[in-house]
């Protein structure tokens, strides 16, 4: 699992590269986070998560509200808010339900999805460090939007004995309210149908089109 401290280093890194080519200050304190008021009228939600697949074994954790007044919270709204380019202020750390359907245990080929919440649609998704597929594994990840919105996953994870064939990692969910004018433009979000990460062995691309 990506222990606190690396994961504050990457959000920091992504800040830092996505400030420089905005002109924008990234050592600027982000607003405070209160999660259920200061951000309750939030046109962003988001997520941060960490699922795990090890042969037949399935570890979920959304660790958003959890880390929602640490170092690592402040850090992913900084990047959250500069990937969209809102203030920090503007972005709500998972207020609302995600509803999320998970991998089937015991299958090696699995689905699963993330879906937005109410009134809100899936905007971007982003690995938080790195995205890990040990031994012959693959995860990838789709932007799905219409009748079904959110990201789908697929995972192929065999079930090899004495062999660390797993999938891992740590990643950031961006959700938008619909009723924004013209919010895929406004909030720089991804296509529909293109792939915020595709992994396989441990070598991954990030961000591939349709």
């Amino acid at each position: 699992m990506v222990s606190a401290k690396k994961l504050v280093k990457s959000i920091a890194l992504v800040v830092a590269s996505l400030a420089l080519a905005a002109g924008i200050d990234s050592t600027a304190s982000a607003a405070p986070l209160d999660v259920l008021k200061h951000y309750q009228h939030g046109k962003v939600l988001a997520y941060s998560l960490h699922l795990r697949i090890q042969h037949d074994k399935v570890s979920f954790i959304d660790k958003t509200i959890k880390e929602a007044n640490t170092k690592e919270g402040r850090a992913l709204l900084s990047a959250v808010a500069l990937w969209v380019g809102v203030n920090p202020a503007g972005v709500n750390a998972g207020a609302a339900a995600l509803a999320a359907t998970l991998p089937n245990q015991g299958v090696q080929d699995s689905h699963s999805f993330f879906g937005s919440p109410a009134g809100f649609s899936i905007c971007m998704a982003r690995p938080a460090g790195s995205i890990e597929t040990h031994g012959d594994t693959t995860w990838n990840a789709t932007i799905a939007r219409g009748p079904v919105d959110g990201v789908g996953m697929y995972t192929v994870v065999p079930f090899k004995v004495r062999t660390d064939t797993r999938v891992e990692g740590s990643f950031i969910l961006l959700f938008v309210r619909k009723d924004v004018p013209n919010w895929m433009s406004k909030y720089h979000c991804d296509p529909t149908g293109s792939h915020p990460w595709l992994a396989r062995n441990n070598e991954t691309r990030l961000r591939v089109a349709q």
